[in-house]
């Protein structure tokens, strides 16, 4: 080669070198081009698997194309969502983030724990996974006590968002002498008995340590009592009605189940949880019969939660308007126990509507939805097995905290009289009723509309429906 370029005239040597020089260093930068590439890979690779240690949920669901990550896929209603995009797109490797996930929540899972003298009740619904992880939690935390499972299982319910942090939870209840834990998607609310001031001064940080910022904890913990004082524990929301506690006789308790039934979201007392014990020798019996007449005038309190402490009562709750906390304010007064009461109820007006989604065919319905209370979600049930004309409804309606009640709950026999027979659909969420399938004449139609208006005055209608005259 040197030969060669000795023999040829000066200019067509150098034309000769750059050619192949121009040769060589093109396929040098492809290798160096390749090899950048490959460790700019392997560090975006690094340095997204880094975040996505924690968000486990997320790591089937992205993917690395060069600098650009994505994340598609189907996932529980999350608000990680946001603290992920953030996360990714703050990797200096990263240039782009993309997102395209449906958020679909399952129907509602729901748990209830309760601890006796000498067991551990479970209650509520699961699905089948999240049931192994309970109860191994509640046997790693309590590993002395018999656990008792009434929980029933469907594996259609969505993931509480707390589940993960069960085991460690449990574990900081362990001083508590009696409690009553339920938990939801992201709520987890306590009610229990502390033997001191410090005990439940530090499970209230210890508890709080173990989940993350996005779970919301109804604390309500109280000091052990004197062994002679009569005691009381009291609830009324969206999930039901409870009484337990110790007094001093059985007119008493009916006084006060009586009492729970009126302001209550239930039809009898028959739906009330009660578990009340009567001993004679107990003290502070006229505290327990004024709490007993005052219930009923705490209708309008939501989430209502009553606990004796010694001689003294505290109640939690959350009203509408401040109009409403000055009625509150006066049935105490009337009762003659203001200066008995920590008043802990305050103005908090519900902010999630209602929501339903109802599909029908010939011979079949499947309902789904969130609704502010038991009674409500009775009745629409019970409405549409009645008046619907099928012969197999299938429910996934939750009740859920912070949903208020509208107007239309109790209009449903405005609508089900011209559902049609044929394909049907109905969709009310936000401020939007939306209904689609087919009618078999402009007459059916305007019938169903004309309810549609009734029923929703206030809200939008989108209407869908084709009109199939023969």
């Amino acid at each position: 080669m040197l030969e060669k370029l000795e023999k040829m005239p000066a200019h067509q040597a150098m034309q000769r070198v750059v050619y192949w020089g121009v040769i060589v260093l093109a396929g040098l930068l492809v290798l160096l081009s390749t090899w950048l590439q490959g460790k700019v890979a392997d560090k975006v690779q690094t340095d997204v698997n880094t975040v996505l240690e924690d968000y486990a949920w997320a790591q089937p669901l992205a993917n690395i194309d060069g600098q650009s990550v994505s994340l598609r896929g189907t996932i529980e209603p999350s608000r990680d969502i946001e603290r992920l995009m953030a996360d990714l797109r703050a990797l200096p490797s990263v240039r782009s983030v993309n997102q395209v996930l449906e958020q679909e929540a399952s129907p509602t899972a729901e748990i209830k724990f309760f601890r006796t003298a000498d067991a551990i009740i479970l209650e509520g619904k699961l699905n089948g996974d999240d049931l192994d992880i309970i109860v191994q939690a509640m046997n790693g935390a309590f590993p002395d006590v018999e656990i008792r499972d009434r929980i029933q299982i469907d594996d259609r319910l969505g993931k509480p968002f707390w589940i993960d942090s069960a085991e460690s939870a449990m574990k900081t209840l362990v001083p508590l002498k009696n409690f009553s834990l339920y938990g939801w998607r992201d709520v987890l609310m306590l009610n229990g008995v502390a033997t001191d001031e410090k005990v439940k001064t530090e499970l209230r940080y210890a508890l709080a340590a173990q989940l993350n910022e996005e779970i919301k904890v109804n604390y309500q913990v109280r000091v052990e009592e004197a062994d002679n004082t009569a005691s009381i524990s009291l609830v009324s929301g969206w999930n039901g009605a409870s009484l337990r506690g110790q007094i001093p006789d059985p007119r008493t308790g009916k006084q006060l189940l009586l009492g729970l039934v009126a302001l209550s979201d239930v039809d009898d007392e028959d739906a009330v949880t009660s578990e009340l014990e009567y001993d004679t020798n107990l003290s502070s019996p006229r505290l327990i019969r004024q709490v007993a007449k005052m219930l009923p005038l705490l209708s309008k309190v939501h989430d209502l939660r009553m606990e004796t402490s010694g001689d003294g009562l505290i109640i939690w709750g959350r009203v509408d308007s401040s109009e409403q906390l000055g009625e509150v304010i006066v049935a105490i007064e009337r009762a003659e126990i203001a200066s008995l009461v920590d008043n802990q109820v305050f103005v908090d007006p519900a902010k999630r509507r209602p929501e339903l989604s109802l599909f029908r065919d010939r011979t079949r319905a499947i309902v789904s939805g969130r609704m502010p209370g038991i009674r409500a979600r009775t009745n629409l049930l019970d409405t549409l097995r009645d008046q619907l004309g099928v012969t197999e409804l299938e429910s996934f309606v939750s009740v859920e905290p912070n949903v208020f009640f509208s107007e239309w709950l109790e209009k449903l026999s405005i609508l089900t009289p011209v559902i049609p027979d044929s394909a049907f659909g109905l969709t009310v969420a936000d401020d939007a009723v939306i209904v689609s399938g087919d009618v078999s004449s402009k007459e059916s139609h305007t019938a169903l509309t004309s309810s549609l208006k009734s029923m929703f005055p206030d809200m939008r209608i989108v209407d869908w429906m084709t009109v199939s005259e023969d």
